[in-house]
């Protein structure tokens, strides 16, 4: 079994609290538990609303190294103890690591939980306690812990996994539950393309060109997908617009904005389609071909506002973006 200590204080205070914790922490859960988003309520300090727990969502790139995600509480006065359970599809993911926020004293993490008793490990069970407590405002969340990932046994592109988040314990610094809720996260594949070894095309001004390593038995090699910059106003102040087109007919369009799917986006047919998205996103555009994902355009919106363009069809100078990316 993997654990991750953290460093340890002296005194009764902590040997009673990180006591409570790892009674709860190596008991495994009722089949009745509770599920995603139940709220776990006992005595609680005056005028404290429930917390919440969460896990940020994110992406796992296929080949690639571990890519840490956030475990977040938010909205608690006094809190002095937690103990989260985390559980995952083994298939699409793995944990390889767990770092506690120094801000608790003392904390533990199973990486190499079985919840099913399949002998596969399929969750990650943590605990954290504080001395003195911590309050954290609903606005402000705090990272409890960062949890490293990777892709799992069968790590397909565009496979999915949800990270079902259930509160074991959440107690102030007297022992006494506090009110709190849970939501869970997903967690996506997506695949590292990397260069062509043929010389590919320069690009044109204001364009650059992706050419995606993938080749099938059947249907011939994948379209070939120029991504605009990003200096195009949107239907907001902050939002921006990028334009993509496949040289071959794709069936459907999708952006990825900081990990977040969406289905639609502004403008899509079967050669082309146009992105939008806030300023300092991350922001993916895949394109389905054949029945597979394949990932058209990868970029930071990033544009200066001298640059910004209205939302007329005329061009834009994507040369001098690369340059300040560069």
């Amino acid at each position: 079994m993997r654990h991750h200590h953290f460093t340890t204080s002296s005194g009764i205070v902590l040997g009673a609290l990180f006591i409570i914790a790892i009674l709860v922490f190596f008991v495994p859960s009722p089949a009745s538990g509770h599920g995603p988003g139940h709220i776990v309520s006992g005595l609680m300090a005056p005028d404290v609303g429930p917390a919440l727990v969460r896990a940020r969502d994110g992406v796992v790139t296929i080949p690639g190294n571990a890519t840490s995600l956030p475990v977040e509480v938010s909205g608690v006065q006094q809190l002095g103890a937690a103990t989260i359970t985390l559980d995952y599809d083994p298939d699409v993911l793995h944990p390889t690591s767990c770092q506690r926020n120094p801000v608790f004293e003392v904390g533990l993490c199973n990486l190499d939980l079985d919840r099913d008793g399949n002998g596969v490990p399929d969750a990650v069970r943590f605990n954290v306690v504080s001395l003195d407590g911590v309050d954290v405002p609903a606005s402000s969340p705090l990272v409890l812990v960062e949890i490293s990932w990777q892709g799992g046994s069968m790590p397909g592109s565009g496979n999915e996994s949800m990270i079902e988040v259930q509160v074991e314990t959440f107690t102030n610094v007297d022992a006494l539950p506090l009110d709190v809720t849970a939501q869970n996260g997903v967690i996506t594949l997506v695949p590292v393309l990397t260069p062509t070894p043929t010389p590919t095309p320069p690009a044109s001004a204001g364009q650059t060109i992706h050419l995606p390593l993938m080749t099938f038995a059947t249907g011939g090699p994948p379209p070939a997908f120029q991504c605009g910059g990003w200096c195009r106003a949107g239907s907001a102040p902050d939002l921006r617009r990028q334009s993509v087109t496949s040289d071959k007919t794709v069936s459907d369009w999708r952006i990825r904005i900081n990990g977040q799917i969406q289905e639609n986006l502004v403008k899509e047919t079967a050669f082309s389609a146009l992105a939008e998205a806030p300023t300092g996103a991350t922001v993916y555009i895949e394109a389905m071909w054949q029945g597979r994902w394949l990932l058209a355009c990868k970029s930071i919106v990033i544009c200066t506002q001298a640059e910004v363009t209205s939302n007329s069809e005329h061009s834009f100078s994507f040369a001098s973006l690369l340059m300040k990316e560069n």
